[in-house]
């Protein structure tokens, strides 16, 4: 038998997944709602009630497997809000799929940390915005959720189960970054601390790091022409909203393309259709910015502020941001 690098197979697997227009990835967005109230939550404020039942998640499940889906994400809003959901990680489970669980951690007991154990999903991924208990509840403006958060986090570890720790830096917790690393090493789980903020609809919090002068102290000046999407939205990643519609990925609510009428596949080929024929705007500093294609421009964050897949990133920072951070 022939031995291969597991690197070399990925790889060479993805490249052909690209290359078939093959779904490896799927984010299934099971609900809105949330018992947080993030001051720089981005999800549409309509629709909150829209979402599919039980049996039509299951649906979506047999389409994606059938579309060849190896690594299957579940996302809200918070996916402990809906009763059925230790139904639908178990039928997840059952057919097949790599797990990912993403929450804020809060309603997770003794026995849904039970039920992850036996579930077993590759990461449980948690949003912890701060140690500092008051600078937590600062950002999710509900009481108690800091205590809660960590009451969870100490149950998933008791029980050995993988984590991830994710922190999006803000002007409220813009000190407490680093601490938050540290507890990541400590307890062993993977971290993404960062600082992409994408634009709230209630429009009361700003970015704590970035901003042009910033960028354009830490850039080369050698430049690659970028396209709209350089990402992996309609190659091998798609994203499902909770009224079972597919759309570009969780910022980007458009072109909600309805499953039910279509089915998955058909839906899934008239997606990548249209990632292959938007082109940026002739307007659109990018084709002439001397900072494009290393300022980390993503249509996603011009979509959330303006509806719009064609503004300039930077110009987003220079009308938001009024802090800079150097790294």
């Amino acid at each position: 038998m022939i031995k291969q690098d597991y690197s070399y197979f990925r790889t060479k697997f993805e490249r052909i997944a690209e290359e078939k227009h093959i779904p490896l990835r799927a984010l299934f967005e099971l609900t809105y709602k949330c018992n947080f109230n993030c001051v720089h939550c981005y999800i549409p404020r309509g629709g909150r009630n829209k979402e599919l039942n039980t049996n039509k998640v299951f649906s979506i499940l047999e389409q994606l497997r059938d579309l060849g889906c190896f690594h299957l994400g579940f996302t809200g809003g918070e996916i402990y809000l809906r009763k059925d959901i230790s139904r639908i990680l178990l039928r997840a489970k059952k057919m097949g799929f790599n797990l990912t669980i993403l929450t804020n951690a809060s309603l997770i007991d003794k026995k849904r940390a039970d039920e992850l154990k036996e579930i077993a999903p590759i990461k449980v991924d948690i949003t912890l915005h701060s140690l500092n208990p008051a600078h937590f509840e600062d950002i999710t403006r509900l009481k108690g959720s800091f205590k809660e958060t960590m009451k969870a986090i100490d149950l998933l570890r008791e029980r050995d189960i993988t984590l991830g720790i994710k922190n999006c830096i803000l002007r409220e917790n813009i000190g407490d970054y680093k601490d938050v690393q540290e507890f990541a090493d400590k307890i062993k789980a993977s971290s993404r601390i960062g600082a992409k903020v994408f634009a709230s609809e209630q429009n009361s919090c700003q970015p704590g790091l970035g901003d042009s002068g910033f960028l354009e102290e830490i850039l080369p000046a050698k430049f690659k022409k970028r396209k709209v999407f350089m990402c992996a939205v309609g190659k091998t990643a798609l994203t499902i909203s909770p009224a079972g519609e597919l759309k570009f990925c969780p910022q980007i609510d458009y072109p909600n393309i309805k499953i039910d009428k279509t089915g998955l596949r058909l839906a899934w080929g008239n997606l990548v259709d249209m990632v292959e024929t938007i082109e940026q705007g002739a307007d659109l500093k990018c084709s002439s910015c001397r900072l494009k294609g290393h300022c980390n421009w993503c249509p996603a964050e011009t979509w959330a502020a303006y509806k719009d897949l064609n503004h300039c990133r930077v110009g987003i920072f220079d009308k938001e941001v009024s802090l800079s951070l150097k790294v």
